[in-house]
């Protein structure tokens, strides 16, 4: 296989994203240094063959921006070496390592910052590591961090002026004052995602529309929301939700904080669920009479106990933008001729809707 690859390889001289997962050797990367000088972003993530002696290789490439490293015998030391000489590199993907990284650059070569990254994701952050992510790549754009409330104090963020993209793990949306960080840096933010974070409630997401104004992505996903014991009572100043272009909601909701989310959302092009929420036709109506989401184009509900035939064709009547109705084989009470009257349905009245079932990776 490498043979081939490095045979198609010389001929792709104006290449400038390549990815090579699993199976990447040094000799593939030195074809790639000899006949693609023009690679910007090169991912060979779960390449066993990638080591600490591939790092000097991949320092040959001089528009490199983006290096996915992810899962390959890349240590530390070799980490070191591509962030201190390559200093056109805006993303090395994920590397749990980073924090450590970065110490030890400060220890042993404080005068090399600051670095170019714009993408930070690490499994593992204290509070020393977050603060130097800060100091040494204040650039960053895009952070994922997975908190632990012993070692870092999320606070620490609000350092990052360029900000936009934040992807939190593990922390209480409360305690660990992911509201205060939105009240600072939510201004910025367009793309939000809370994976496993507790303590969300109706006040919560009311406060998520009013810090983050541009939000233009808001993932849920297996969060804790919970019941709100006192209401937020002052009048929103800010219309909530109006650029939302995106929801994915993977976390057991109540109807009231659907309802806030769903009829706020007047632009939302692309919808998806999981099985922890749970829509009657009831809902769906109500939703759908606030706003009607015509610029819906993509709708995934995953699983659904409750919905029927009647939610189907309200939201094709009322999404006149909708291209993709999928996951209809997992609705319980559809049968076999409900979708086929559904295919039928568009077919006749020649609507350029998908739902034959898809799957998505990106979500």
């Amino acid at each position: 296989m490498e043979e081939g690859v490095i045979q198609s390889l010389k001929e792709l001289h104006c290449l400038k994203y390549l990815f090579i997962n699993y199976d990447c050797t040094d000799n593939i990367l030195k074809c790639i240094v000899d006949n693609c000088n023009l690679i910007e972003k090169l991912d060979v993530s779960c390449s066993k063959c990638i080591t600490n002696e591939s790092i000097d290789i991949i320092l040959k490439l001089k528009n490199l921006r983006s290096i996915q490293l992810y899962r390959t015998f890349v240590s530390k030391e070799g980490f070191t070496k591509l962030l201190l000489k390559c200093k056109t590199l805006e993303d090395i993907g994920r590397c749990d390592d980073i924090g450590r990284i970065l110490e030890f650059i400060d220890l042993t070569n404080s005068t090399a910052k600051p670095f170019n990254l714009k993408i930070y994701v690490s499994r593992y952050a204290t509070m020393q590591h977050l603060q130097l992510a800060v100091e040494m790549c204040p650039y960053i754009r895009y952070l994922t961090v997975f908190h632990n409330t012993l070692q870092s104090d999320l606070m620490a963020l609000v350092g990052l002026k360029d900000l936009r993209d934040l992807k939190l793990l593990s922390c209480d949306f409360y305690a660990d004052q992911v509201k205060q960080v939105l009240q600072v840096k939510g201004c910025n933010i367009t793309n939000l995602h809370l994976e496993h974070v507790d303590q969300i409630d109706l006040n919560a997401l009311m406060y998520i529309s009013q810090m983050c104004p541009l939000l233009e992505s808001l993932t849920l996903y297996n969060c804790t929301l919970i019941q709100h014991t006192s209401l937020y009572t002052k009048k929103l100043e800010i219309l909530p939700y109006r650029n939302l272009k995106k929801i994915t909601c993977v976390s057991k909701c109540t109807d009231e904080q659907l309802l806030f989310i769903f009829t706020n959302c007047l632009n939302v092009e692309f919808i998806h669920t999981g099985t922890a929420v749970q829509f009657t036709d009831e809902l769906i109506f109500k939703i759908l009479d606030k706003n009607p989401l015509i610029y819906l184009k993509e709708l995934r509900i995953m699983q659904s106990d409750f919905l029927t035939m009647t939610s189907v064709e309200r939201f094709i009547q009322s999404c006149m933008n909708l291209e993709i109705l999928v996951e209809l084989e997992s609705w319980t009470l559809l049968t076999d001729s409900d979708r086929e009257h559904i295919r039928n349905y568009i077919k006749v009245n020649n609507l350029n809707i998908d739902i034959f079932p898809t799957r998505r990776y990106d979500i």
